[in-house]
């Protein structure tokens, strides 16, 4: 909750659905500002260092500016891709060059449930179904509500409140 405002904020100054911001942060990080990822993805929206300093971003850990790049980035991908919002979020995690050279959605496990589980969770979809591949597998649930002000937001806990919907996602890797 502590950043609703934040992302509205920067998502609207930027034109991208604060929607979509929500669900990319959910997975990405689960609002966790201080998350770094084995490949070296940092804060909120894990940036790369590579991209934060490609969007100006001075500290990678700061939440306004870790979603400020994020939503930079996230448009400028819904440009290069002529706002299709799968392609960008695959090319928000496999690299836009990668989604342009197989003209679609690469064949990775890791990005083919990625872009399942946000697109789920943009769409409000209550099951996201996962891409293939064989191994350990793992369920998540996050709850999901609207506030009095119209405002969704996505817990990891549950949450008491009239509205609130339990998303539940299985999947593989």
């Amino acid at each position: 909750e502590e950043y609703q405002e934040l992302i509205r904020t920067i998502s609207q100054r930027h034109g991208v659905d604060p929607e979509l911001v929500k669900a990319v942060i959910q997975v990405e990080s689960n609002y966790n500002d201080r998350a770094v990822s084995h490949k070296g993805a940092c804060g909120l929206m894990q940036l790369m260092p590579a991209t934060a300093a490609r969007y100006g971003v001075q500290s990678i850990f700061e939440p306004a500016q870790n979603i400020e790049g994020g939503v930079r980035y996230l448009r400028d991908l819904l440009e290069l891709f002529n706002s299709d919002v799968r392609l960008t979020v695959a090319a928000y995690n496999a690299g836009e060059n990668r989604v342009q050279r197989v003209n679609g959605i690469p064949d990775f496990l890791e990005t083919q449930n990625y872009v399942r589980k946000v697109m789920a969770l943009y769409s409000g979809d209550m099951k996201y179904t996962p891409y293939g591949g064989t191994g350990r597998s793992k369920n998540v649930t996050y709850y999901k509500y609207v506030d009095s002000k119209g405002v969704t937001h996505y817990s990891a806990s549950p949450v008491a409140y009239p509205s609130a919907t339990k998303v539940s996602f299985s999947y593989s890797w």
